[in-house]
């Protein structure tokens, strides 16, 4: 049985196609703390501001999270999205949180649970009064602190294992087909 150049080919395509699909999921796991840990930043401001100097959340936003600011990370944008969803008119901090997380989530790489956790907050977020913010930011960032150091463990344990699982399914894909 000869392997013509057809094959070769085809096989290398779904290497190709198979190593990069696992590349694209390790990476979710290896940006997942990272971005945690920006949200956990952002939130860290917004308690600052809302305990120091009494700001809005859509003003306390707009001067966290700066506009224009070439290839912002995506939980940049989220924060942005929020901003601009809380200067509509009528607007409200649950409101703006849901459609940013709709609008923003696929670029992100933080999991449902991460995204209840801001939606929480924004639950009670600009209803309340400071001291009732305050206590509710500082439960969102004691559980994105929980959730970054569950997201570094699961970096480590399975970053690996899922790049490597890609390679080895274009390898059996190849055998099938061949």
């Amino acid at each position: 049985m000869a392997i013509d150049m057809l094959q070769v080919v085809g096989a290398g395509a779904v290497m190709a196609g198979a190593t990069a699909l696992g590349r694209q999921q390790a990476a979710r796991y290896r940006r997942r703390p990272e971005e945690l840990r920006e949200l956990a930043t952002v939130l860290r401001g917004l308690r600052n501001d809302i305990s120091y100097a009494r700001v809005p959340l859509g003003e306390s936003l707009r001067r966290l999270v700066p506009r224009g600011q070439p290839r912002a990370s995506p939980v940049r944008q989220l924060f942005v999205d929020v901003a601009d969803r809380l200067a509509q008119p009528g607007a409200t901090a649950q409101q703006a949180f849901t459609l940013a997380l709709a609008s923003c989530g696929p670029a992100l790489s933080i999991t449902l649970e991460d995204c209840a956790v801001l939606e929480a907050f924004s639950l009670t977020a600009g209803l309340v009064g400071p001291d009732e913010q305050l206590g509710q930011l500082d439960a969102a960032l004691a559980a994105l602190t929980e959730r970054e150091r569950e997201a570094v463990f699961n970096r480590s344990r399975y970053e690996r294992v899922i790049q490597t699982t890609g390679v080895l399914i274009g390898v059996l894909v190849v055998i099938l087909l061949i």
